[in-house]
């Protein structure tokens, strides 16, 4: 009973390979989606996007238990990984692998094991077992953001935090040079039914996250799953002020982490709603859309604001309205 829950759910084989794992309800509900595109490929989407707080969870579930179940119920398939650093994914690589090793994972998938002369900890290969012979499966890359990935494919292509820290993030070169790898490398890795999975604590509106979403062609075939660590609304899971994860970061806990890090990287980091710099008047959550048809029938009034830059200095620019 136990070896067929863990081969047919995420959770189950999260607990069953690891008895001190504790699983939130935002686990349940991000494993349910990983789930769906084990079993439906890109019919719905071709990117998830998960944004979480640091520290809850996302790189044990999505980067390392993940592609070993999703390996165990696909050995042909091929994964590729990929973080900020090439040693924090080989990291994930060598988790990952480990797991696949383990006298616990060939119970549950007695035809999949760890091919026999692979060596490396952040690139190697499975086989699979039909009949009495074992033959060459699927695939696990694990490299960092920019590393060569010519020649390999993916059924599922990971992203796990592609910014290091707010430096990076605040870097507009960065960004560029890291939204280029996305487009012309990363994403041209995945097979024709393959997804792209992106987990990102939010940094900036123009990371990662920010630029898929705000791509055209790629914003129709996105789904976002947003768990800020305090909810700021009501929902199916907990009402607003609530927790992300009150076991493990109690109100308590948040609102003294929110008052050390201050409210520019709590808002991005924890909240997942980056503001443009520390010191931002007007929030994007303010901004309210309305379409020419309704402006029309509203009651409004005109403002025309005017910003002269005007001085004293023979330098100074002409102004004209």
């Amino acid at each position: 009973m136990v070896k067929q829950q863990a081969k047919n759910d995420l959770i189950s084989f999260q607990i069953a390979t690891n008895d001190k794992y504790e699983a939130n309800w935002h686990h349940d509900l991000v494993a349910r989606e990983l789930q769906h595109i084990e079993a439906f490929g890109d019919r719905d989407y071709k990117i998830l996007i998960i944004d979480e707080p640091p520290r809850h969870g996302k790189s044990q579930q999505i980067s390392i238990d993940y592609p070993a179940w999703y390996l165990g119920r696909n050995p042909d398939a091929e994964i590729i990984t990929s973080s900020y650093s090439g040693d924090l994914a080989i990291d994930f690589g060598t988790k990952t692998r480990e797991k696949v090793n383990s006298d616990i994972y060939k119970f549950i998938f007695p035809g999949v094991r760890l091919k026999a002369d692979e060596k490396s900890k952040g690139k190697w290969r499975i086989e699979q077992k039909k009949g009495d012979s074992w033959e060459s499966g699927g695939s696990y890359t694990s490299v960092g953001v920019g590393g060569p990935i010519t020649g390999r494919g993916a059924r599922v292509f990971i992203i796990d935090d592609p910014l290091k820290n707010r430096e990076e993030a605040e870097s507009e070169v960065v960004r560029k040079k890291l939204w280029q790898w996305f487009t012309s490398t990363a994403f041209t890795r995945l097979e024709p039914n393959g997804v792209m999975v992106v987990m990102h604590t939010r940094w900036h509106n123009g990371d990662l996250v920010g630029m898929i979403k705000s791509h055209p062609e790629f914003a129709d075939r996105v789904k976002h799953i947003h768990l800020p660590a305090i909810a700021t609304q009501n929902d199916a899971y907990r009402m607003e002020g609530d927790p992300l994860w009150s076991t493990r970061f109690n109100i308590e806990k948040l609102e003294e982490i929110k008052r050390l890090v201050g409210p520019y990287d709590w808002s991005s980091l924890y909240q997942g709603s980056p503001v443009l710099n520390e010191n931002q008047e007007f929030k994007p959550e303010w901004i309210q859309h309305i379409d020419g048809v309704q402006l029309l029938s509203m009651n409004t009034r005109n403002f025309l604001t005017v910003d002269t830059a005007m001085s004293k200095k023979s330098t100074a620019d002409y102004t004209a309205l």
